[in-house]
């Protein structure tokens, strides 16, 4: 300050608005030219170890432009100044004009220095007028920090993109965020909680968090999830261990080929961008503890846990003005200026000697397409998530729905694996609420497109397993009464499986098809009364039972035909006597090859497998009918005609079988009415 004291020394016209836009224009003039090089180091802010990197090296034109600045003793230059970001450095930033990062790198050096002025010198006093553009500036900022991640957009190198341009905008952002903390007036104008949810979003691309579907839905890789009792209506008694679970589990999926994280916009090794959205998050959380009165800033840095800032800053603004930002920020609705999605172009040609003029409507791509960070910060948002009133799950429901389910309708496998991910949270999150009411076709409309889409895809194993997971949780907690679509969807997962029974080759296994949609779907028909399943009784069987006795069938995938054909006999009871031969001629055939075998996870899928047997026995003969039972017998009795260790298996079953009717005679009513 003694540098710029010495020339305010001299005598200096008063500067007035119009001469503060000269001096933006000038410096505009000037710095984007090619001669002036950005190294490609941190900015001189950048707050590693919590010290400042360097200092700031004020060129002479610099000087002598801040003199002329701080030669009046009015707020409003500053507030020009502030102003110029959206009429003079934005166009060039935004445009990728040469010198452009140059231009915001010294525009940012001086506004730091005029407030830094003012705040020694004049005390602050803004208008309502004045505070309207100094919040209008900073949704500007945020708009601008989403757009420059995108590659297409704006062609930094990634070290500029990463450690520069992101960094310094986000200066400008705490300059501004600054001066509203400063203030001390009783009589201040309301925070504008829209813009602050802005600048929410735009730190929230810096999260560095690499987002999968076991991250953004924490409950897909729950193992009580997948425990016999919450997927097989019948489950066995202890001689069927618990490890047999581990065939149910999702832990084993790889999820690395439909992750997405920031590293295209975000250099981690070096770190600026990380640190920089560090200052903004303190700054929002000072700002709403003083405004808001719920917390001393001071006790702030008490806050528990990883992300006590983040935790505060969102649960202070709330979810519902987060939520909506977040659907104005992804389908680009906030953009300044906001640029509608399609656009007319016409044509001329001539046609039969006749000149004929052609309208059409060409639509853009999908804003989250061409800049990615904008379906990131929206799923990141998952990971804040919390509801705690029926107002908040109906705001959150139609403002983040909508975003879900274009990401589910994406042809991408990656966004539509997140976005069918996000919206299994979203369930979860908000419950059997009334807020659900109406988007019901919609969600399963959006799925079933999915599934038809993404089954032939490349990496389809993920994809599928999700949407059946998503699909079985809407029909057993959300949509309980929607019947008729439940068995469309059913029967669609069982086509699959009998693709793969036929020898349909594809990219997934039979165990991604039981898992997903077959084993859960058929468990919710078979706890329905009046037999619900008996329309796919048929078409089951036959996807089930060839692939019971295929020497291609894996073990887990063994275990889970086991638990889908105890599904589907106890949905669908009415019609099993009338396939009893076969139903009892391909469980005994799939248990006595386990039998046969030494291997622990075989005896107890082979436990399992008699526990299927045992029961299909049971209900096959209900009603009188022995036919099933003559199977056994005749097998025991002429025993000279088949192996030894078939004679064991049957005579095991015919005794579990006995046992299990006694035990369900015991316990009285149970989900199979036919027992």
């Amino acid at each position: 300050w003694q540098q710029v004291s010495s020339h305010m020394n001299k005598k200096v016209e008063q500067v007035t608005p119009n001469s503060t836009s000269e001096v933006l224009t000038q410096l505009a003039k000037h710095y984007c030219q090619g001669i002036h090089e950005v190294e490609e180091k941190p900015p001189y802010f950048d707050t590693k170890d919590g010290h400042l990197q360097q200092k700031p090296i004020v060129s002479r034109i610099d000087l002598y432009w801040l003199e002329c600045l701080c030669s009046s003793n009015s707020f409003n230059v500053v507030i020009e100044y502030i102003c110029g970001y959206s009429t003079v450095v934005r166009p060039c930033v935004m445009s990728d004009e040469v010198g452009s990062i140059s231009l915001l790198q010294h525009y940012e050096v001086l506004m730091c220095r005029l407030i830094d002025y003012f705040n020694a010198t004049v005390e602050f006093s803004k208008s309502a007028s004045d505070s309207e553009q100094l919040w209008q500036q900073l949704r500007i900022l945020s708009n601008d920090l989403i757009a420059v991640t995108s590659a297409p957009k704006v062609s930094f190198t990634p070290y500029i993109r990463s450690n520069i341009a992101i960094p310094t905008l986000r200066r400008l952002q705490h300059h501004l965020l600054k001066i509203f903390i400063s203030e001390d007036d009783p009589h201040l104008t309301p925070l504008d909680s829209e813009t602050l949810a802005g600048c929410v979003l735009s730190s929230l691309i810096s999260s560095t968090d690499r987002l999968d579907p076991s991250v953004i839905a924490p409950m897909l890789t729950d193992e009580h999830q997948c425990s016999l009792k919450n997927i097989c209506v019948v489950p066995p008694d202890t001689r069927v261990g618990t490890e047999i679970s581990q065939f149910f589990t999702f832990q084993s999926i790889d999820w690395s080929s439909v992750s997405i994280d920031d590293s295209s916009w975000n250099d981690r090794i070096v770190g600026a961008q990380v640190r920089s959205a560090e200052i903004v998050w303190t700054d929002m959380a000072e700002l709403l503890a003083k405004r808001q009165r719920k917390r001393d800033p001071e006790e702030l840095v008490n806050l528990p846990g990883d992300k006590q800032m983040q935790h505060y800053v969102i649960q202070s603004l709330g979810m519902d003005t987060l939520s909506s930002a977040i659907r104005s920020m992804f389908f680009a609705r906030n953009e300044e200026p906001f640029e509608p999605r399609e656009k007319q172009t016409t044509s001329t040609y001539v046609m039969l000697g006749r000149t004929v003029t052609k309208t059409q409507t060409i639509e853009m791509e999908k804003p989250y397409r061409t800049t990615p960070s904008r379906a990131y910060v929206a799923l990141v948002f998952c990971l804040y998530l919390s509801v705690e009133q029926e107002e908040d799950c109906m705001q959150l429901v139609s403002n983040l729905l909508p975003v879900f389910l274009e990401l589910i309708d994406s042809p991408d496998n990656v966004f539509c694996c997140l976005g069918v991910s996000a919206l299994r949270t979203l369930l979860n999150m908000t419950g059997k609420r009334k807020c659900w009411l109406g988007y019901e076709g919609h969600c399963i409309a959006a799925l079933n497109s999915a599934f038809t889409t993404h089954r032939n895809g490349p990496t389809p194993t993920p994809t599928l397993i999700l949407i059946g997971v998503v699909q079985s949780c809407l029909f057993g907690e959300i949509f309980q009464d929607a019947g008729q679509k439940r068995k469309q969807v059913t029967r669609q997962w069982l086509l699959q499986l009998r693709q793969l029974a036929l020898g349909v080759s594809s990219g997934f296994s039979p165990w991604d098809v039981l898992v997903g949609g077959v084993i859960p779907l058929l468990f919710q028909h078979a706890k329905l009364p009046n037999a619900d399943a008996i329309e796919l009784g048929r078409l089951g069987l036959s996807a089930i039972l060839p692939l019971l006795v295929s020497e291609t069938t894996e073990k887990k995938a063994l275990a889970s035909l086991f638990v889908a054909m105890i599904n589907l006999m106890a949905g669908a009871y009415p019609m099993m006597a009338h396939h009893r031969g076969k139903i009892m001629t391909h469980l005994l055939a799939a248990t006595t090859k386990l039998k046969m075998s030494d291997d622990s996870e075989d005896c107890c899928v082979f436990a399992l497998g008699r526990h299927t047997a045992g029961l299909g026995h049971v209900i096959v003969s209900s009603g009188g009918n022995k036919d099933a039972e003559g199977l056994l017998d005749t097998i025991e009795r002429e025993s000279d005609s088949y192996q030894v260790v078939l004679i064991e298996v049957a005579k095991e079953i015919r005794e579990y079988a006995a046992e299990l009717t006694h035990t369900l005679m015991k316990e009285g009513p149970t989900p199979c009415e036919g027992l």
